[in-house]
């Protein structure tokens, strides 16, 4: 019974080798899965979750953009609305019509059925100026008393 520790160790290391190899043979030789294919074509199938639904028969027309310059024509009385700033002292945000923006960053904002890029030039106490990209009008958008 001397020495059964370092037997048992050396019996158990050799039966984990084993094991490994084998292991590592049978992945080598498994058949590979094959991949789920679908296909999303209205004139087959139909919804399984609501069958009489009509939706995927409907054909969108797409249209194509006319210009790159999405604030090409802006109308100067549609209503871009400050609606809060945020932040510290040193680095400020602006809510303006649903998007946060920083000083520098330009972003579209949908305002009135239009899309139009803006860029915020300056944060200030209660106000913020703005130039509308593509015009290069300036406004300056205040916040409304009480915020």
């Amino acid at each position: 019974m001397k020495n059964t520790l370092p037997t048992t160790l050396v019996l158990t290391a050799a039966t984990l080798l084993v094991c490994a190899t084998a292991s590592a043979e049978n992945q080598t030789n498994a058949p590979a899965r094959p991949l789920a294919k679908f296909t999303d074509d209205p004139a087959k199938g139909r919804d399984p979750f609501f069958p009489d639904s009509m939706r995927r028969s409907q054909v969108i027309a797409q249209t194509e953009p006319t210009s790159t310059n999405v604030a090409q024509v802006v109308n100067t009385t549609m209503p871009i609305l400050l609606k809060g700033i945020s932040g510290t002292t040193s680095q400020r945000y602006a809510l303006i019509n649903n998007a946060t923006f920083a000083v520098g960053e330009a972003a579209e904002v949908r305002s009135a059925g239009q899309v139009v890029k803006i860029l915020l030039r300056e944060i200030r106490d209660r106000s913020v100026l703005i130039e509308i990209v593509g015009t290069g009008e300036l406004r300056e958008l205040k916040l409304r008393e009480g915020i």
